[in-house]
């Protein structure tokens, strides 16, 4: 989940441009680029690497740790997925499965959360991991200096259980919807931290996990060298083709470079190509092209307690006003998909039944007069002599926030609705230092979906959070009722039927207008196979440990 949010900071950002043309990034942002997976294989490769080798690159310089608990670079947080394993992780549809828990279960008041380890899973120097080594990570974890939302969650744990060798309690000290992605951390051994000074030990550039590859040596040009470990709990799945046996990687300096080493038939994978690289890719039976979306949706947030924005009608009509095909056509080259909701196309939750409200602007200006609203001489939308007036606040970070704000404030034009653009500085959002205008109605920004509902309730439910990451608070007591219901289960099931629900019930209301889903682009060459599972919202990249090489490509 770590490595999904610095993602979402970074291309929510308009360093993220790089990929629609040349542009200088500043190194100390790389580190917050999620992994850009690099691999060699085929004709190309140097006669040094083995064909059953997998070569991992990353942009934002060196790795400097291999501590899941201090990393900050996207090549270590790629490689802690593969070195280490978590309690629960996460599919590429973002629903948990079974890791080091084979199972887990809450109490009915929902302050109790489970987990029952595997028996017999080791170390990679053999010690059998134990609950002690799960409660040991998460005080190690507690004690660091955290960072909202991880804060958040452990200001809600009292305390945590042992009560045996193979399960371990989680005890919350108020109700609080506890996603269990957002607690399951990459679990340390510690026989071998316990005692150590967790900022120098020799553990950070020498780790030993459970995961299904193992630390084997950090070179001098700063080359991270994995090997498949032989006692992983899953044991070989069998599957046809050429295991990977060793993954070799390193940190890039710029994400020109490591889309060059792609283009040049130096590396075998890559995420994020520009559009015009993309294009190219996909026509070359070499390749195969995958696009997918990426966690968030770009929208107008609203202040529902604004006079002109408080009617659903009206908010109804002007989500119908806004061409959003041709937004994604003119700003992302077609490569996106129109919104209906901060519920991700691909995910478990996501109702394929909610459809997007169509453009139709002669239809917004129906439900606009229905409310009394009708074009003066000027060509503005007047009702009881007020026109049809707000302003815009605009994200300066998000990345296309000038294009996008620029196209709805168009699109409003036309049906007779004038809108003032106002730039407004997103760290002081729930700061309580800047407050937004009095007049202003909307603010066009983006709604970042991390982990699963649980988390997404932080935006539109948890009152104390969306003081923190909203700008207007947003009540509705069926979505609330909606969430607190779907939280209550462990099984997905049981939990899907009322967040689909939810999702309907939140579109209808409009709280937003949801604009489109913008897309990752990305590409590896044909020698691999079983690797669709990579491409996907979740970029699970504990999957490389089914990859396979097809030794007959002549690729």
């Amino acid at each position: 989940m770590a490595m999904l949010k610095m993602l979402a900071h970074y291309l929510l950002s308009s360093n993220y441009k790089e990929t629609r043309r040349p542009r200088r990034i500043k190194s100390w942002f790389l580190g917050l680029l999620i992994s850009l997976l690099l691999v060699g294989c085929g004709e190309q490769r140097s006669e040094e690497v083995a064909v059953s080798t997998l070569r991992l690159g990353t942009v934002g310089g060196p790795p400097r740790t291999l501590n899941p608990l201090l990393m900050d670079r996207s090549v270590s947080m790629a490689l802690a997925q593969l070195i280490f394993n978590n309690l629960v992780r996460m599919n590429e549809q973002l629903a948990p499965e079974p890791d080091l828990a084979k199972s887990w279960e809450i109490s009915e008041d929902g302050m109790v959360y489970t987990f029952y380890l595997r028996p017999g899973v080791r170390f990679h120097d053999g010690v059998e991991l134990t609950s002690a080594d799960v409660a040991f990570t998460y005080d190690l974890i507690r004690n660091y200096k955290l960072k909202p939302p991880r804060e958040s969650y452990f200001d809600a744990v009292a305390r945590w259980e042992t009560p045996d060798k193979y399960t371990f309690r989680i005890v919350l000290n108020k109700p609080f919807g506890l996603s269990i992605t957002s607690m399951c951390e990459q679990i340390l051994p510690k026989h071998l931290l316990e005692g150590q000074d967790i900022n120098t030990t020799s553990f950070n550039r020498h780790p030993i996990g459970t995961g299904p590859f193992r630390f084997k040596e950090w070179t001098a040009d700063n080359r991270i060298i994995l090997e498949r470990n032989t006692d992983y709990y899953e044991g070989k799945p069998p599957l046809q083709g050429k295991q990977i046996t060793q993954i070799v990687a390193q940190g890039y300096e710029s994400l020109s470079q490591s889309c060059s080493a792609f283009l040049k038939s130096e590396t075998d994978v890559v995420f994020f190509l520009g559009q015009e690289q993309f294009e190219q890719v996909k026509r070359d039976p070499r390749f195969k092209a995958y696009s997918f979306p990426i966690g968030w949706t770009y929208a107008v947030e609203y202040n529902l307690n604004h006079p002109l924005i408080k009617d659903r009608a009206i908010r109804t009509a002007l989500a119908q006003a806004i061409n959003i095909p041709e937004m994604i056509q003119k700003i992302e080259n077609g490569y996106g998909a129109a919104s209906s909701g901060p519920f991700v196309p691909g995910t478990w939750w996501y109702n394929p039944e909610v459809k997007p409200l169509e453009y139709n602007p002669a239809r917004a200006q129906e439900l606009l007069a229905e409310a009394g609203w009708q074009l003066n001489k000027n060509g503005v939308l007047e009702k009881a002599g007020q026109e049809f007036r707000f302003t815009l606040l605009v994200n300066p970070a998000m990345r296309e926030s000038k294009r996008i704000a620029m196209l709805v404030y168009q699109d409003f034009f036309k049906i007779g609705i004038r809108v003032e653009l106002v730039s407004f500085d997103t760290p002081a959002v729930g700061s309580g230092n800047v407050q937004p205008p009095p007049g202003a109605a909307g603010y066009l920004t983006a709604f970042c979906n991390m982990a699963e509902p649980a988390d997404l309730s932080r935006d539109w439910h948890s009152q104390e959070w969306q003081k923190v990451v909203k700008i207007w608070p947003y009540k509705n007591p069926e979505v609330d009722r909606l969430f607190d219901a779907g939280k209550r289960f462990v099984r997905i099931e049981e939990r899907q039927p009322f967040y689909q629900q939810l999702h309907q019930t939140l579109y209808n209301d409009q709280p937003a207008l949801f604009l489109y889903f913008n897309y990752n682009l990305s590409a590896m060459r044909s020698g691999f196979e079983n690797t669709d599972r990579l491409f996907s919202i979740s970029m699970p990249f504990w999957t490389i440990k089914d990859w396979r090489i097809n030794e007959g490509s002549k690729d």
